[in-house]
């Protein structure tokens, strides 16, 4: 099914003003704030390679805008959180696995993913200039490899279909972090409707929903920043049950929901204290429909 003439549907990648120079889309100025955060909060070989020094620089001015310090612990369990549900979703009965992540960002799961599990193949999707700068980035750093099993596509999903960017192929998980809450709650149904469409028999759609309770308790001068570069959250659930429904309206078999603030405790991650987004696995029949 293809996106084109839908971009209404993905306003993360329209050109727009860039006062701080962190990128031309909202898309890429939330890639550069986040990347630039976590590399603050987590500072791995592989975080700071892939964060600019202006974007760490950003990231510090928002640390300080936060009064309740935990809330920046949701940056990094989040990520951390979102890894082991991949993890999980791996089928351990097959002998070669696809995983794609869409919006992939500076994130450096897939690099250290594909590290460790050589027997999956990766894909990272984002807008072309993200993909080009991360390639970029990995590069030219001396302390980095890149695995033969990871691979990269810059693509607008708003334009192209992810059938015709994947050329067809179905895959066994797709992951969507921080995406959903740019989009109004029918689009996350949309969006998540058509990449089932590319999914294999029980694959997985890993994804993560605000929260109306973490909107409420976010911190509002730090909030504010974040949106004016990044762009509005609009696809905020009052509660995890809200959420399930819009991944079941989507026409997935089973939708299982984490707790962020559950999975820190059960991983031993920083404790953000409030769940300011659930994460969802959503997850195929296993019967090819």
């Amino acid at each position: 099914m293809s996106l084109k003439n839908q971009n209404d549907l993905y306003p993360t990648a329209r050109a727009t003003p860039d006062a701080l120079g962190l990128g031309r889309t909202a898309g890429q100025r939330s890639a550069e704030l986040i990347a630039g955060l976590r590399a603050e909060l987590d500072p791995s070989p592989q975080n700071r390679a892939l964060t600019r020094r202006s974007s760490h620089l950003i990231a510090s001015i928002v640390m300080r805008m936060v009064r309740e310090k935990w809330m920046l612990n949701h940056i990094v369990t989040r990520a951390g959180a979102m890894t082991e549900l991949v993890r999980r979703a791996i089928p351990a009965d097959a002998d070669a696995v696809t995983i794609v992540e869409i919006g992939a960002g500076f994130s450096a799961r897939g690099l250290l993913l594909a590290h460790a599990l050589p027997r999956v193949q990766f894909i990272e999707i984002d807008l072309p200039d993200v993909i080009a700068e991360k390639q970029k980035r990995l590069q030219r750093s001396s302390l980095i490899t890149i695995p033969a099993n990871l691979s990269w596509i810059g693509a607008d999903l708003g334009a192209q279909a992810l059938g015709d960017v994947l050329g067809a192929q179905k895959v066994h998980v797709v992951i969507a972090e921080g995406l959903n809450p740019y989009f109004a709650p029918a689009n996350i149904t949309q969006i998540a409707a058509r990449i089932r469409e590319n999914l294999l028999p029980g694959g997985v759609y890993l994804c993560d929903i605000a929260l109306e309770e973490g909107k409420r308790r976010a911190d509002q001068a730090a909030s504010q920043f974040f949106s004016r570069q990044a762009g509005a959250f609009l696809g905020i659930a009052r509660d995890e049950h809200e959420a399930r429904l819009w991944l079941l309206d989507a026409g997935y078999a089973q939708v299982s929901m984490h707790r962020i603030t559950a999975m820190a405790q059960e991983l031993g991650l920083p404790m953000p204290v409030l769940d300011l987004s659930i994460l969802i696995a959503a997850q195929m029949g296993e019967v090819a429909v």
